[in-house]
């Protein structure tokens, strides 16, 4: 699913709760310019993960 808008930038209120991230805003918000959420195996949520994170 492509979730950019024509501009080519992601929505805002891409909600994130990683606080240790240095894309994370407030503990609250993503400001990547582009997300990768992975582990194509995954059958529930708990077993996704943000291949975008990088540590603060």
């Amino acid at each position: 699913m492509n979730l950019r808008k024509q501009n080519g930038e992601l929505p805002h209120g891409i909600r994130c709760s990683v606080a240790n991230c240095a894309y994370n805003k407030d503990g609250k918000l993503c400001e990547a310019k582009e997300i990768e959420v992975g582990n194509e195996y995954a059958a529930r949520p708990s077993e996704t993960m943000c291949s975008t994170y990088i540590d603060r």
